[in-house]
């Protein structure tokens, strides 16, 4: 944003300086100036991003750093508009985007597989007013609110047969424990053994800009772990004490098969996650003409301020072309930071990177 406000404050000087000369022309009789007809234009902006930040839940913090090529092969849609009605000082703005992705992601541990999904809605609507126009360009000020809507899922497919021998092996050391008289700490340790083994729930290296919204089922799946444990350790004690192998062996096959069943039970399953908030803003946009059809056009605001986001700021800089009397385009580089925390979520993520929109004016 530093970037953008000398530019925009270079655009104000320019207006207002050339807006001076008009002083200094003979003043002509008043005259009632005709009614301003009101002005629209409709664009399509299409933004190729870069995010870098991190997303957290309750804890656990995701560190997201992606480039084009690691979005654009995993969107299943995108959209985006962009409209504006202007007239005599007034306008009125406002924006749409839209951006679904998703992704299937191989695991280790006793996870085979993570279905991903990320479903993002941006909209605005600002109310802008020209402090300065001159012939070679404007400035105004604006001030709006923006809604977004950030819906995360994740659906999990366990491994059944690592859980199988997982369950086994957690018996097993359980049995050896037990027969060596060691007491302490067991439970904690098996509980352990299971959340190392769902490590993949904790998203560390995510493959799309969302956060780890399953991690809380580690905890989950360790717990009911300990809390069958504890409901059938008494039943192995004894048939160890009895030193019957086939009592044993019975006693151990039946806890492995509750173990194994509670886990897949537990990570059959999919977590969803949907938060949403409003974000007043404010902020400086400009033009100026380079040429009759050439001008550079600049872009920024900040907002949030704790209403829904933190902060919340944006910058939008680059150079368009009047194509036709109707037809325009635009080449900018726009960069957009929010940084919100809530209910257990923090989204603190930067998306920048160059913006091509065709549009059309009427």
């Amino acid at each position: 944003m530093k970037h953008a406000l000398p530019f925009l404050a270079v655009l104000a000087s320019s207006v207002v300086a050339l807006a001076g000369d008009n002083d200094k022309k003979t003043i002509a009789p008043t005259e009632l100036e005709p009614a301003q007809p009101w002005r629209f234009s409709l664009g399509s902006p299409g933004w190729i991003p870069w995010e870098v930040g991190k997303a957290g839940i309750n804890g656990t913090t995701s560190n997201i750093k992606l480039g084009p090529n690691d979005i654009i092969p995993k969107i299943d849609m995108i959209a985006s508009l962009r409209a504006e009605a202007h007239k005599g000082k007034f306008s009125i703005m406002g924006e749409y985007i839209y951006l679904g992705v998703s992704d299937g992601v191989g695991a280790t541990g006793l996870v085979k597989k993570l279905d991903v999904r990320l479903d993002q809605h941006i909209a605005e609507l600002a109310f802008a007013w020209r402090l300065a126009e001159g012939q070679r360009g404007w400035v105004d000020v604006y001030a709006g609110v923006r809604y977004t809507n950030l819906y995360q899922s994740v659906t999990i497919h366990p491994d059944n047969g690592a859980i199988d021998d997982a369950s086994r092996r957690v018996v097993d050391t359980l049995a050896d424990r037990i027969a060596q008289g060691v007491r302490d700490r067991l439970v904690p340790l098996i509980q352990q053994r299971v959340e190392d083994r769902l490590s993949a729930l904790q998203n560390r290296d995510p493959v799309l800009p969302d956060g780890p919204i399953a991690d809380a089922l580690r905890g989950a799946a360790a717990e009911r772990v300990r809390a069958i444990v504890d409901r059938r350790r008494s039943e192995l004690d004894g048939a160890i004490k009895s030193g019957i192998q086939a009592r044993i062996d019975a006693a151990k096959s039946k806890l492995a098969g509750e173990i194994a069943s509670a886990l897949k039970d537990k990570l059959d399953t999919q977590v969803a996650r949907t938060d949403d908030w409003w974000d007043p803003f404010i902020g400086l946009r400009g033009r100026y003409y380079m040429s009759k059809s050439v001008y550079l056009l600049g872009r920024a605001d900040i907002g949030g301020f704790g209403v829904g986001s933190q902060l919340a700021w944006q910058v939008n800089a680059g150079v368009g072309c009047q194509l036709s009397r109707s037809i325009y385009a635009e080449t900018t580089y726009r960069a957009y930071h929010v940084n919100y925390r809530n209910d257990g979520l923090v989204y603190d993520v930067l998306t920048h990177g160059p913006e091509i929109t065709l549009g059309i004016q009427f």
